[in-house]
């Protein structure tokens, strides 16, 4: 799976991203997107929105691109809410280990951690360890992943929560065991570029 992301700040209230989510869902579905989701940010990112796209891969990415571009109606419906937009950055994120049961119903909260460390084989046997960490800790699902856009060369750790209560608790768990001090052969060479709490505003994602 590769997950597109479209990150921007849009004129007018949260009603406007919601309207224009809709007619990108109508369309991306129709096209063959295995799923889309429209989320907002508080953190490095507040005040942005992000549209999400999945995709089986690169060249499925490709075919619905080449559609897109192609949709006379969709760039009709969309001009409206592009006029509004200020584009801040796109990138694809390609998850390396992702634990995320299907949660239908649910509009869920990210915990997510943009970073840079220079030993894949580290991310991966600390990520295994966070995984454990955060789930038993409260969070309904893990996911790391490597980006490939505007954040190229960095990777992404997120915790799911059916809410943001249940991240709150998760943190406050952690932080009172002190559980990352055991992590400090990891953390100490992390250079941190971003840190984000995520809600999801709509979605047709399970």
């Amino acid at each position: 799976m590769v997950i597109g992301q479209w990150t921007y700040k849009l004129a007018g209230n949260i009603q406007k991203a919601i309207d224009g989510y809709k007619i990108i869902e109508k369309h991306f579905s129709n096209h063959g997107a295995i799923g889309s989701a429209l989320v907002s940010s508080h953190g490095t990112d507040t005040g942005t929105f992000s549209t999400m796209i999945g995709y089986e891969n690169y060249e499925q990415f490709g075919l619905i691109d080449d559609k897109i571009s192609q949709d006379e109606n969709f760039n009709k419906e969309m001009n409206p809410y592009f006029e509004l937009t200020s584009w801040e950055k796109m990138n694809f994120a390609e998850p390396m280990m992702h634990k995320m049961d299907p949660d239908p119903g649910v509009k869920n909260c990210f915990a997510a951690w943009t970073f840079h460390h220079k030993n894949i084989d580290m991310i991966m046997k600390k990520s295994e360890i966070f995984f454990k960490l955060w789930m038993d800790a409260g969070a309904n699902g893990c996911s790391v992943g490597r980006y490939n856009g505007h954040d190229s060369g960095y990777y992404s750790f997120a915790s799911r929560f059916q809410s943001m209560t249940d991240y709150g608790k998760a943190q406050d768990k952690l932080n009172s065991e002190n559980v990352w001090a055991d992590h400090t052969d990891f953390t100490d060479d992390v250079t941190w570029k971003s840190f984000n709490l995520v809600r999801v505003i709509e979605t047709n994602w399970d």
